[in-house]
């Protein structure tokens, strides 16, 4: 990224300001896609018994499900009268176990390595027509 950003800027310190917001603009955009790369599990739970989560997992997202079989997301499920007037049956959690760890870590990966070869193939590119 930084030898792009060289390429294009041909100033240093503002080729060096290009790299690193570049960078922190992928590292904060592969953060917030990181729990959406892989499926979720979904566990389900009687209504006298709460969220029903196993311990040391990333929750990513819990409501209730009604008599019909829906998930709503979670709004004033706490009060009774929220559970009566949505026809609220149990709750849901949706989460990723310790297993989905290596899973999640390889597809980030590749998407950096994509994202690292798109950057280097352009970097090339530019140079070659540069230097001609």
């Amino acid at each position: 990224m930084g030898t792009l950003a060289g390429l294009l800027m041909r100033r240093a310190p503002s080729a060096i300001g290009l790299s690193i917001a570049a960078m922190g603009l992928a590292r904060t955009a592969l953060t917030y896609a990181r729990p959406h790369l892989w499926p979720w599990v979904t566990r389900t739970s009687p209504l006298n018994t709460g969220y029903d989560a196993p311990r040391n997992v990333l929750v990513g997202d819990r409501g209730a499900v009604t008599s019909g079989g829906g998930h709503v997301p979670d709004l004033c499920f706490e009060q009774a009268k929220c559970l009566k007037t949505a026809d609220v049956t149990g709750y849901y959690v949706q989460y990723h176990p310790a297993s989905h760890f290596w899973p999640l870590q390889l597809v980030e990966t590749g998407i950096a390595l994509a994202l690292t070869a798109l950057v280097l193939g352009v970097a090339f590119t530019l140079l070659r027509r540069r230097t001609a």
